[in-house]
């Protein structure tokens, strides 16, 4: 939507809206200056058989409502909303519950705490949750188990004062924080996790420092908040979790609670910035989840060198206990396929010769600090070559030692490395500062089955990286040229 509206723009859009509102059920609202021309009660009153709205505005959210009563019913087809104003209190949102009951996708971003206090209690029919999250959520049938499905949706009853009375058991089955930035309350977050315990299957829970607890400038000395107490007791039994990716809190108390709920059923484990590496490595042999994707990220030095020690240790640990946990599976389709080490400080190359005993390995990827030589990185994909381990996923960033050397790989390993990838489909390449367009060239002529390619643009220009692939005459199937990547997803 174009900021230049005016009255008759107005008119214009909403007899639009009239005349299609028996076909039109997708609609993206954006609108960049104060004061949107439009309120969710226009859009939903024009448009009753509405499924999918996606609201960007630059005021709150209390100012864009409009009169909701005007309905005079719920919206019945209303399934996907995301909203993205100045602020999103819960004040401001509780009307919409009555409105906009059978909603099972809802994102919020700029929400504040209490807005996630209603979404727990009054939202019943929603099964995927962004809060505060930055990337699109994923479509259901992608990400969640399909037997689980819920046929029909809950019916909300209304109280004495007019509005849904509160859920005592949730629907939700996925939930997606901030990816970085600030966390999630931690006090609203474990009634989340309580009221959702039995249909949780995603959890992507960013629970570092909260804007208040910076503003407080916590942590306290000799102080241990009510949250942290509780989750230290807390015992919850998730049975669905399949996917779990954590940056722990201010206290410790979630990265202890998160322990305690991996199962074998998890197949996705992702830990950033964790204060206790050696206790998620126990975990993580003691539980024997079914992992397919192993994941960690910013695992920084500890300051002592016997704690940064005991970091190298337990992933030596865990990597040679972990083909004898595979080998008792009874499922041995469900390996471990995946692994990523993003800025993890005391991975060495010792950690290096212990990963590559687990021979079910597809995909790989290396980026940030870390102690990993040169030697070191070569001697790993000889060995895995040694055990046949066929690579089609490749992620590699620069890799640089936090207490100075030169950065891994140069140019020499990496193309030794991509010649010994017989089967590498898929490669990703980010911040390589010596990577030129002629590099470029020959690693598409070298590695013989590549079908994507995605290099950051940091030190070479976009252009010469797809004029570089269309002078090899390969036909890549996806070439991209990306500033930052998921990794997995």
């Amino acid at each position: 939507m174009s900021n230049a509206f005016h009255t008759n723009s107005i008119i214009s859009l909403t007899n639009g809206f009239w005349r299609t509102r028996y076909t039109l059920t997708k609609v993206i609202f954006e609108f960049y200056e104060h004061g949107a021309p439009i309120t969710i009660t226009d859009i939903l009153f024009y448009l009753p058989n509405l499924k999918t709205l996606r609201f960007n505005v630059t005021d709150s959210l209390a100012d864009v409502l409009g009169e909701l009563e005007a309905l005079q019913k719920p919206h019945r087809f209303l399934t996907d909303l995301s909203l993205r104003t100045s602020s999103t209190s819960g004040d401001a949102l509780k009307p919409l519950t009555k409105w906009c009951p059978y909603v099972q996708r809802l994102r919020l971003l700029e929400a504040t705490p209490s807005a996630l206090d209603v979404v727990i209690d009054y939202f019943p029919n929603v099964e995927i949750l962004g809060y505060d999250n930055s990337l699109e959520l994923p479509a259901s049938h992608d990400i969640l188990n399909q037997d689980y499905n819920n046929k029909e949706p809950i019916i909300p009853v209304i109280n004495m004062d007019n509005m849904y009375t509160k859920q005592h058991q949730g629907r939700l089955r996925a939930f997606y924080s901030s990816n970085g930035g600030w966390g999630v309350p931690g006090d609203t977050f474990l009634r989340l996790l309580q009221k959702n315990q039995k249909t949780l299957e995603i959890l992507h829970a960013n629970m570092g420092s909260t804007e208040q607890q910076k503003d407080d400038d916590e942590p306290f000395d000799n102080f241990r908040p009510g949250y942290a107490m509780k989750a230290d007791n807390m015992v919850l039994n998730m049975d669905r979790l399949k996917r779990l990716k954590y940056w722990p809190d201010i206290y410790g108390a979630y990265e202890q609670l998160f322990c305690r709920i991996v199962a074998p059923s998890l197949t996705y484990f992702e830990s950033v910035e964790t204060f206790d590496l050696s206790a998620v490595v126990d975990t993580l042999i003691n539980s024997q989840p079914h992992l397919e994707t192993l994941a960690f990220s910013s695992v920084y030095m500890r300051g002592l060198d016997e704690e940064d020690i005991v970091d190298t240790q337990s992933w030596v640990r865990l990597f040679n206990e972990y083909p004898n946990i595979s080998l008792s599976r009874p499922d041995p389709a469900r390996t471990l396929r995946n692994v990523m080490f993003d800025h993890c400080h005391n991975f060495s190359d010792d950690a290096l010769n212990a990963l590559a005993n687990i021979k079910t390995i597809k995909c790989l990827g290396f980026k940030g600090y870390s102690r990993i030589t040169c030697q070191g990185f070569k001697n790993f994909f000889i060995k895995l070559n040694k055990h046949n381990v066929q690579i089609t996923k490749f992620i590699l960033g620069t890799i640089e030692d936090p207490r100075g050397s030169d950065p891994v790989p140069d140019r020499d390993a990496l193309f030794g490395i991509i010649s010994g990838m017989k089967e590498l489909e898929e490669l990703y390449l980010y911040d390589l500062n010596w990577l030129l367009h002629e590099d470029v060239e020959e690693l598409v002529y070298t590695a013989k089955k590549l079908n994507t390619l995605a290099v950051s643009c940091r030190y070479i220009a976009c252009t010469s990286v797809i004029s570089s692939v269309y002078r090899t005459g390969r036909k890549i199937k996806y070439v991209e040229t990306i500033d930052e990547f998921d990794i997995f997803d």
